[in-house]
């Protein structure tokens, strides 16, 4: 039959080096990646992250929706902090993305003027 999912998880984490060995970098480290950067690929680079960070936010916006609008029937107007509380961690989520991009446009920036 079909492997289980967990089972294939386990696979997944002892065969791929890069699930153990990943971390935060810290601020210098992102600033020194962004600027091995060439300036098409930092724009990219931005451009990338900004979508994600949207993305997320719109998430947000439709898991808020779709879940105070489907509880509303139910449970009245608690189905406002349901649909807050489900949607706030993607909202938390995009300020890493959003935040990088801006980084990476001002490193752009200050690039380019030196330039």
């Amino acid at each position: 039959g079909r492997p289980r999912v967990s089972h294939l998880m386990s696979q997944i984490r002892t065969t791929d080096k890069r699930l153990k060995t990943m971390k935060c970098h810290n601020k210098a480290e992102r600033e020194e990646y962004i600027k091995s950067l060439s300036h098409d690929e930092r724009i990219q680079y931005a451009n990338r992250l900004k979508g994600q960070g949207m993305g997320l936010i719109v998430s947000g916006i439709g898991c808020f929706a779709g879940l105070t609008g489907g509880l509303w029937g139910s449970i009245g107007p608690g189905a406002i902090g349901v649909g807050i509380g489900s949607a706030c961690g993607l909202w938390a989520a995009s300020c890493w993305p959003l935040s990088e991009a801006k980084l990476a446009r001002k490193i752009d920036g200050e690039m380019s003027d030196l330039a």
